[in-house]
């Protein structure tokens, strides 16, 4: 019985031994001597076709943290190193410290949509409802008009929220034919599209709303124009300048000349008085 005793311990001792300093893991090799420290990872490295001890989760080395300000979003700088980039976030605003590009993608804004709901692909405005400001696809009516803040994406519907860009390029309903280039603005006869305003000045009245990308007949309105329409931050068109009219005040001195502001309806008016 004890020589029994003494085969099998002298037969299992090789494979304990194994557990401590294995060479290979399912026929692979494995870097010896195997040192892993905390938050190291045994990773099959395809580079050396061996399994190694690599830090945060399988990049080859370590990642340097020094240097960075409080509030400062990292950046990739190589392979292991993290720099400072120019966006920071306090908790309450993020700031970008450059140009802020959004290339092909739409900058969008999310509000939850009202009872009476949003359209995807129309115009929307915000409404007031119980304290709380909410996404509503705008009527034709005149004060409508002059209030969308832009084309919903997604998210259309009575409930949920609805995504909508304010800038940048997307897709958005006319409600006729659209030739590219002309500045759209809302229509006045389908209520949430947009509407050609025949020309690519900007108009003497209406919202300036976006820019088309593509020209479309559009046999049957309202007509999608889709992907290739360039919203921009609306504008309230201008008008007509005022004309200033004011009479300005004499003044009195000797050898003077006295200044004097008069207001002109919808603008100002310089006048001049002269002392004797």
């Amino acid at each position: 019985m004890k020589r029994i005793l003494l085969l099998i311990s002298a037969l299992a001792l090789p494979a304990f031994g194994q557990f401590g300093n294995a060479n290979r893991i399912q026929s692979v090799p494995v870097k010896a001597p195997l040192n892993c420290s905390n938050n190291y990872v045994i990773t099959y490295v395809a580079a050396n076709s061996r399994f190694e001890c690599v830090a945060n989760g399988g990049a080859s080395g370590s990642v340097t943290t020094s240097g960075l300000t409080t509030n400062t979003l990292p950046k990739a700088s190589g392979s292991a190193a993290l720099a400072e980039s120019l966006v920071t976030d306090n908790g309450t605003v993020v700031s970008v410290g450059a140009q802020f590009s959004i290339k092909a993608n739409p900058f969008i804004i999310e509000l939850p949509n009202s009872s009476t709901g949003t359209t995807n692909n129309k115009l929307a405005k915000i409404v007031n409802s119980s304290g709380t400001l909410k996404a509503e696809i705008i009527s034709t009516s005149a004060a409508d008009q002059a209030s969308a803040i832009g084309c919903v994406i997604s998210g259309g519907g009575t409930t949920g929220t609805a995504l909508i860009m304010v800038a940048g390029t997307g897709s958005c309903y006319f409600d006729g034919a659209v030739t590219a280039g002309h500045i759209a603005i809302p229509s006045a006869t389908s209520a949430g599209a947009l509407h050609d305003t025949g020309s690519s000045s900007t108009p003497s009245s209406g919202e300036v709303m976006a820019t088309a990308g593509a020209t479309n007949a559009c046999g049957s309105p309202p007509c999608l124009i889709a992907g290739n329409l360039f919203m921009t931050p609306d504008v309230v068109a201008t008008g007509g300048n005022g004309n200033g009219g004011g009479n300005g005040n004499n003044g009195n001195g000797n050898g003077s000349t006295g200044h004097g502001n008069g207001n002109g309806s919808a603008g100002h008016g310089n006048g001049h008085g002269h002392g004797t």
